[in-house]
């Protein structure tokens, strides 16, 4: 920023804090901002030297520190408050990277200022009294943790770990000293829940878990448990309760919300760029590296928390050994043969004695009856003792609640929470806005970004704490005493369900739902409109983008925003490979959009699009075909039958009749595509190349070879102009034109072309993405042509390979894995094992049935398959009878006749069959 604009003169007039020594009357804001992005991201991914460097560099811009009330200007001074807030992030990574590299002069020097103006981090505290440890004695970091748990309980902060810290200080733990600090500083990655300081009961289910888990498998499988039962039972508190309980020093604590697949894939994502696998590795690799690292390291302990089922975490099982998973779940069935527990309530002798903490003797009788009527369920007796200790009277409390109040389910308890809800009204009307914001949003943690990102659209109370550290604090603290809230420096952690249900109730009963709907609806999009480079990560927002969708559509609200706020979760979900849950998302869109503009708008045949290519990845193929025609007959009504847009349907309608096996009719479509792009002045050349593409296909598939090649050509030719020779789009171009020169019998340059597609696959995907898989299978079927011994063993490692991958992401049911399964049966065909093969082959034509369907071209191609596999086996009956099987298929269809090559073999293979 130049000198002479008007935040320019407020800067230098109001905000001598403010000023940035670069040079005299300029503002270099951008440097500083790009400075601190790139420190906070070379701190989280572990290069801490570097990351050091760029955040003093960047603080060296400032003159003297920030003057927080800058921040509360108001909204035209928006760049100054993003500002502060970046500065305060600069010092506190700093710190972090400073502590890491084991420079523990800088920490103690600068450790004071901090906890002054942040007493409420843990994090801080710890840093400082290890350091201080380091540098002086044990009794000098000792007195630094006490500070620290005095500051904490005073505001509500869980002291658990402070506590735990000063322990092992006292007794000279030489962990503490000996772990390298890059490894042994950070042991807790995630945001686990707050478990109460008075955590009672459960002794028997500890020492299950201990029996379960502290017996490490020898094996490369984890030693496994999941802990059932109802919402607010305690089944995460028991989980944290247990890995403090039985850890060592340097035990590593991995805690993943596992509710989607999504946020647990990302979960993981994050804490293995912070135990240092590189950016480099692509992330469908990322989870072979993690395994690596934790094998070769401290124990660890994995929490899945709140997971829907089994088949949501296959993918993200843990293959290391040296570890414990415990997944907690709602589901009261989990066939996947691991130990499991029902986590009952508490009983009522534990649950007496934690709400006796509370109240006077003479009151004990009412405590009895109080735990009976909360039937010992954890986080009710929690509020209640929350609701206690700020004064509540006990027989109140009592009175307010239904005779058995647990047995009405969360209904019942609302009474317990309604005292914390109205003190907290009362006392702080800034947290209780908070408070009112995070019963919107998802139990996931939730960015401080976001919150703060758009303080104008805000209550004035609210608005004006988060303008400061100090007043964002004690609001933070209010939260933590009230509903067991924690915070770090970038994130708040998610509500409980049973909280959200109680405040959102509250809200409704005031009439200030829906303006609370409307607040997270907005801070929601408008921070989705910012650049993905300064905005909380995708990944993170996507859980309340979610929430905050079902919420307004259970209230019939905002419904442009909820359709963006779907549309966003599906495509992130599709990018994860989710391909389930992008379609629920795009299905649940369509719904609202067709009932804001009608069945027939554009908008919706644009979602069709959408939706239609979700179905058309998780194989439904018949639900594809509807949704792209549907769009076709829009899109004609509304811009005729020449337009862009009906040629991409017209290509999409092609794209699944080509999956269905229906040439003659893809072909149909597809030249009426082509006509149409024809007459266009201009027309996209990704439009352009995925029709080529799709038209090599059938063209392929119609024996039609040299126009085949003339079609693919031109495809991998756009795709190259379009994005280079290095990207993905280009790998997926090489495969197709390999495939037509494999088919032309040109197996030296179809070789050449599948291997520089894999070659890419990997660079970019990685070795576990199903892209990758799918130029593995490519590649394999030119080796098994080539029919030389080694290639025939690469083909097979190549086969093997991607249907492992397949297995993880899609399980045994799906298309590809037919496929690939056929061509691992051809290769044992090629290699002379020929039991084998028909065993293989047996599989696959099971898989592609289930899948594909009975008279699916594919499915038929199996028998023919398993046909010759058993003719070499020397089992001509059943070679001649899957043989006649699949011919009659084929016939059926009416795509080839009996001089195709798929036909005529078979005809060839029943003659030699015969003749045995």
């Amino acid at each position: 920023m130049k000198d002479g604009t008007p935040l320019v003169e407020v800067v230098n007039q109001r905000g001598i804090g403010y000023s940035m020594s670069i040079a005299r009357g300029a503002i270099d804001i951008d440097l500083f901002t790009d400075l601190v992005t790139q420190g906070t991201e070379w701190s989280r991914t572990g290069d801490h030297t570097r990351a050091t460097k760029a955040l003093a560099e960047a603080m060296s811009l400032w003159r003297g520190e920030p003057l927080p009330e800058v921040a509360s200007w108001g909204r035209a001074d928006e760049t100054i408050r993003r500002v502060t807030l970046r500065f305060e992030q600069a010092r506190f990574t700093r710190m972090q990277s400073e502590f890491a590299l084991g420079r523990d002069d800088h920490v103690i020097t600068h450790a004071p200022a901090l906890v002054d103006a942040r007493p409420t981090s843990p994090e801080l505290w710890r840093m400082w009294a290890i350091s201080t440890l380091h540098v002086a004695d044990a009794s000098s970091a000792s007195a630094i943790c006490a500070r620290g748990l005095s500051e904490l309980r005073e505001h509500g902060i869980s002291t658990r770990p402070l506590e735990d810290l000063q322990e092992r200080i006292l007794r000279d733990d030489p962990d503490l000293r000996a772990l390298p600090l890059e490894q042994g500083g950070i042991t807790v990655f995630g945001e686990p829940p707050q478990v109460p300081t008075d955590f009672v009961g459960r002794q028997t289910d500890l020492a299950v878990l201990r029996e379960a888990l502290t017996a490490r498998s020898a094996g490369p499988a984890p030693a496994a448990i999941v802990l059932h039962g109802a919402s607010g039972i305690g089944k995460s508190a028991l989980a944290l309760q247990h890995w403090r309980d039985t850890r060592d020093g340097g035990d590593i604590l991995i805690w993943v919300p596992a509710a989607s697949p999504v946020t647990a894939r990302a979960s993981l994502l994050r804490c293995a760029r912070d135990l240092g696998v590189p950016e480099t590795v692509p992330d469908d690799d990322v989870m072979d590296e993690l395994w690596r690292v934790l094998s070769a390291g401290p124990r660890w302990t994995i929490v899945f928390d709140d997971a829907a089922d089994a088949a949501a975490l296959t993918a993200y099982w843990p293959t290391a050994g040296n570890g414990a998973v415990i997944v907690t779940t709602q589901a009261t069935r989990w066939n996947t043969g691991l130990a499991t527990l029902h986590i009952l309530p508490l009983d009522e002798l534990d649950a007496c004695h934690l709400l006796e903490r509370c109240t006077a003797v003479d009151e004990h009788h009412v405590v009895n009856e109080l735990a009976r009527r909360l039937g010992g369920v954890p986080i009710a007796l929690q509020a209640a003792v929350a609701s206690l200790r700020a004064g509540t009277d006990a027989t109140a409390l009592l009175n307010s609640l239904t005779a058995a109040a647990w047995e009405s389910g969360p209904a019942g308890f609302l009474p317990v929470w309604r005292p914390a809800v109205d003190d907290l009204r009362t006392e702080s009307p800034a947290a209780m806005a908070l408070a009112s914001l995070l019963a919107i949003l998802d139990t996931t943690p939730v960015p401080v970004d976001l919150v703060r990102s758009r303080r104008d659209l805000l209550p004035g109370p609210l608005a004006d704490a988060l303008s400061t550290s100090t007043g964002t604090d004690e609001i933070f603290a209010m939260l933590g005493r009230r509903f067991s809230v924690t915070t770090t420096p970038v994130s708040i952690s998610g509500m409980h369900a049973l909280i959200k249900t109680a405040i959102t109730a509250e809200l409704r009963e005031r009439d200030e739902y829906d303006a609370w709907l409307r607040i997270a609806v907005e801070l929601l999009e408008s921070v989705l409109t910012r650049p993905d480079s300064d905005r909380p990560a995708s990944d993170v927002l996507y859980p309340h983008a979610l929430a905050v969708a079902a919420a307004a559509r259970a209230a019939d609200a905002e419904p442009a925003a909820t359709i963006r706020l779907l549309l966003f979760a599906s495509d992130h979900a599709a990018v994860a490979g989710e391909v389930v849950i992008a379609a629920k998302a795009c299905t649940d869109a369509l719904v609202v959009e067709e009932r804001r503009s009608g069945r027939d708008s554009e908008e919706v045949a644009t979602i069709q699009m959408k939706l239609g290519m979700h179905l058309r990845d998780r194989a439904d193929l018949a639900a594809a075909e509807q949704m792209f025609t549907r769009a076709l007959r829009i899109r004609e009504h509304h811009t005729g039958p020449r337009s862009a847009p009906v040629s991409e349907a017209l290509a999409a309608v092609g794209i699944v009749l080509f999956d269905h096996g229906r040439f003659r009719d893809a072909r149909h479509y597809l030249d009426r595509a082509i006509a149409v792009q024809a007459g266009l002045d201009e027309v996209s050349p990704a439009l352009r190349r995925k029709t080529l593409a799709v038209y090599g296909f059938v063209l392929w598939r119609l024996n039609e070879l040299e126009q085949a090649r003339e079609v693919a050509q031109e495809a991998h030719a756009l795709a190259e102009a379009e994005v280079g020779d290095d990207h993905p789009i280009f790998a997926m171009a090489l495969d197709n034109l390999g495939k037509v020169e494999l088919a032309r019998r040109d197996l030296q340059r179809a070789l050449e072309l599948n291997r520089r597609a894999l070659q890419i696959r990997r660079t970019k995907h990685g070795t576990r993405h199903p892209f990758t898989a799918l130029s593995e299978y490519h590649l394999a079927r030119v080796l098994r042509e080539r029919a030389n011994a080694d290639e025939l063993e690469e083909a097979r490692e190549l086969c093997v390979h991607a249907l492992e991958v397949y297995h993880q992401r899609f399980g045994a049911d799906y298309g590809h894995v037919a496929r690939c399964q056929a061509e691992l049966g051809r290769v044992q065909l090629a290699l002379g094992e020929h039991l084998a093969a028909v065993h293989t082959l047996t599989e696959a034509h099971g898989v592609a049935m289930r899948t594909l369907g009975v008279e699916h071209y594919e499915t038929a191609l199996c028998l023919s398959d398993l046909a010759h596999a058993h003719l070499a086996a020397g089992q001509p009956g059943h070679a001649i009878s899957c043989a006649n099987d699949a011919i009659a298929t084929l016939r059926r269809g009416g795509e080839f006749d009996d001089q195709h090559p798929y036909l005529s073999g078979l005809i060839r293979l029943i003659e030699a069959a015969h003749a045995r």
